[in-house]
């Protein structure tokens, strides 16, 4: 997969404690996950191959981007263009993957059909003015950066609203949406208080889209500074404990360390 420019971050922005010097929410995430996984991850650097749904989401994010982009410059963009960014991003390799039951045609196959939805459902209801927006903000005392999928402002409306885009096996609900800490960091990153979530729900029976707003207020922002703070602490201090034994993300099928931790063999 082509690979993002390395971004030019403020004079002073870093924490020398932190492993890679600054906290993203993929790193948050995966903390409150499992301590260690992030341990293996960023503190010792181990590689560890991507899933064939992580590549799919990849590649119907360079689609969406590629169109979006086009969109905020006037320029009109087809179905087969777009599918075709896909197939460019999928040649241009880059990235290992454990196929297991799966194969690049079948993960193309889906990420083609996952943006044939997003094109059909979703693409007329935006109105992109930044595409895969870098921010880096301090979040209390941790420097934070991250990449926004689109800002959406529709014409005539002063508000602008944080949108992520996601692929899932199953809708996102209204919890789902409310208790969602990627986009609370959204918007207190680009000082809004609306969000939203596109979703191309990719079940068995077939493929659908699902568009959900929301808003974020103080409260919710002041918590999540408060606990990102807290992991940052944690992490600083050295503590990386397994997650618990009935934990959704640890067995083999979900984490990328599990030879590595309780799978492995003595």
């Amino acid at each position: 997969m082509a690979k993002r420019a390395l971004p030019v971050l403020p004079d002073g922005f870093g924490d020398d404690k932190l492993p890679s010097r600054t906290f993203s929410h993929s790193q948050y995430s995966l903390y409150k996950n499992c301590p260690k996984a992030y341990e293996f991850k960023y503190v010792l650097k181990q590689a560890s191959p991507s899933k064939p749904a992580m590549l799919r989401g990849v590649l119907f994010h360079s689609a969406v981007e590629h169109v979006l982009r086009k969109r905020m410059n006037g320029e009109a963009v087809t179905l087969q263009e777009a599918h075709e960014v896909i197939e460019q991003e999928l040649q241009l390799g880059g990235v290992e993957v454990d196929w297991r039951d799966s194969t690049p045609d079948a993960t193309k196959s889906a990420a083609r059909q996952s943006y044939t939805v997003y094109h059909q459902k979703g693409l007329c209801g935006i109105h992109p003015i930044a595409v895969e927006h870098l921010f880096t903000t301090w979040v209390g005392d941790v420097p934070v950066l991250g990449y926004m999928d689109v800002i959406h402002q529709a014409p005539g409306d002063p508000a602008q609203v944080v949108v992520d885009l996601k692929t899932s096996k199953s809708a996102w609900s209204d919890r789902d949406i409310r208790l969602s800490t990627q986009l609370t960091l959204y918007a207190l990153a680009h000082g809004t208080q609306y969000v939203q979530i596109d979703n191309v729900v990719t079940r068995a029976s077939g493929y659908d889209f699902q568009r959900k707003t929301d808003t974020r207020d103080v409260g919710q922002m002041r918590v999540l500074t408060e606990d990102i703070g807290e992991v940052a602490h944690l992490i600083r201090t050295g503590i990386f404990p397994r997650a618990a034994i009935d934990h959704w993300m640890c067995s083999k099928d979900w984490c990328s360390f599990w030879d590595r931790c309780r799978g492995k063999k003595y």
